[in-house]
């Protein structure tokens, strides 16, 4: 089992390295402006939520759903319709479903 696991990571590269070039070059074109994708989530946010409170682990969750929302506003990406509903779930487990 260890040696499918090294195999696996040696084949991908490092967490670090596949992080890099996730976020590096094509990141902007592909998904646009963290900073303007960040700004709309956060103002959906704070117009939902009506404050500017300090996030809770649910606040977390809707707040992901909406930047997966805000990325999906400037282009669409399979990645946002799959991430949205993966953090509903974990909202979910967090409120103690299953």
């Amino acid at each position: 089992m260890g040696n499918k696991r090294v195999t696996r990571y040696a084949n991908g590269g490092s967490v670090l390295a596949m992080a890099d070039r996730l976020v590096s070059k094509t990141r902007a074109a592909d998904y646009g402006n963290i900073e303007d994708n960040s700004n709309k989530a956060i103002g959906a946010y704070y117009a939902l939520k009506g404050t500017h409170k300090i996030l809770g682990p649910t606040d977390h969750c809707l707040y992901m759903i909406l930047y997966k929302l805000g990325r999906e506003c400037t282009k669409h990406k399979r990645d946002n319709l799959i991430d949205g509903p993966g953090y509903f779930k974990l909202w979910d487990q967090i409120l103690g479903g299953v």
